[in-house]
């Protein structure tokens, strides 16, 4: 979170010129990139919250949803985080970091005449996105602080 922070700090000196946008772009990516690290980093702390053994295996909620339902139990986060992602700002998210990672497979669908039932082509990479994501991301990682405090 705190790279993304710093990284987010640099694009107030990008102007609009052509390299100015270059570097905007370049920084915003960066940012989501970071966040993505900082969300599997989460993922295993509540794998870890939850007793699940093998936490290196763990790379995406629905892995620790798998583990939790063999262990017949539940989480909130899990929960909640699966809702964002089906259904909220999460899913958008996860559509950016593809869009990142996988550019051509991107621009590919995009190009296609039949849209996919359910997904989400409409993802931007803009400097209100990213800031609307590193605030969610931040509101989340605050919550699971706080609720692990120990008094």
């Amino acid at each position: 979170m705190a790279h993304s922070r710093i990284l987010m700090s640099l694009v107030a000196d990008c102007d609009d010129t052509i390299p100015g946008k270059q570097k905007m772009e370049a920084l915003l990516q960066s940012v989501i990139i970071h966040l993505n690290c900082a969300y599997h980093v989460y993922l295993k702390e509540i794998a870890f919250d939850c007793g699940i053994q093998a936490i290196e295996g763990i790379n995406s909620i629905e892995k620790i949803r798998e583990q939790l339902d063999l262990q017949e139990k539940s989480n909130a986060s899990v929960t909640e985080l699966l809702n964002l992602k089906s259904s909220g700002w999460l899913g958008s998210f996860h559509g950016a970091v593809e869009q990142i990672l996988y550019p051509s497979a991107y621009a590919q669908y995009e190009s296609s005449l039949i849209a996919v039932a359910g997904s989400d082509s409409s993802v931007v990479i803009n400097l209100q996105a990213v800031t609307d994501f590193l605030q969610k991301f931040n509101n989340i990682f605050e919550r699971q602080r706080h609720s692990n405090v120990e008094y």
